[in-house]
C-alpha cells in the first residue's frame, strides 16, 4: 500500500497537484499556538521548558484509476487506519537530540480536533487523474521542548 506525502500552504482541492502515486496524505499548516506568547512559563522550575501547538488540516485523497475501480472509499479509511495507527504508538513522538553542552528532549502529543469529515468525490487538478474520493480532518500537535544541561565529570555544567 504506496502512500505519497505532501505538506502544503495551499488548500489541496484548489491547487495543482503533482503527485506520483495514487494515495495521497496532504498535511496543510494551518496556525501555531503559544509560539509568540512571552512569559508563557516564569520562574526558575521552567527556565528550560518550551511548549507550542501547531494547528494542521490532513487530507486523505485517492484518486480514481479508472471507472471500475470502486475502492477508493476503502483505500481513504485505509490511508486513515495508518494514520490513526502512527497516532497511538507514544513512543515514536519522543525525540532526544544530544549536544555538548545540552540534551535537549522534545515530546510531541498529537490529536484530533474534529471528526473525520467525508467530502465525496471531487474533480482535482492533477497530473495523475482529476477524480478523487477525499476526506479531511483537523489536529493539533503540542510540542514540548526540554534543554537539559549534560553532565561533565559528575557536575552539571554552568550555563
Amino acid at each position: 500500500f504506496d502512500i505519497q506525502i505532501i505538506n502544503t500552504y495551499n488548500h489541496p482541492y484548489i491547487s495543482k497537484l503533482t503527485v506520483e502515486k495514487c494515495n495521497i496524505l496532504v498535511i496543510k499548516f494551518d496556525n501555531v499556538d503559544d509560539l509568540f506568547k512571552h512569559n508563557m512559563r516564569t520562574g526558575a522550575f521552567y527556565d528550560n521548558v518550551n511548549e507550542l501547538g501547531v494547528l494542521f488540516t490532513l487530507y486523505f485523497i485517492c484518486f480514481i484509476q479508472n471507472d471500475t475501480d470502486k475502492n477508493a472509499y476503502t483505500r481513504v479509511l485505509e490511508i486513515y487506519s495508518h494514520f490513526s495507527d502512527f497516532l497511538y504508538n507514544g513512543d515514536t513522538h519522543k525525540f532526544s537530540i544530544d549536544a555538548d553542552e545540552y540534551t535537549t528532549l522534545i515530546n510531541i502529543y498529537i490529536y484530533s480536533t474534529s471528526n473525520l469529515n467525508q467530502s465525496g468525490f471531487l474533480k482535482l487538478n492533477s497530473n495523475h487523474e482529476s477524480l478523487a474520493y477525499c476526506a479531511s480532518s483537523l489536529f493539533k500537535a503540542n510540542i514540548q521542548i526540554i534543554e537539559t544541561p549534560t553532565k561533565d565529570k559528575g557536575h552539571l555544567k554552568e550555563r
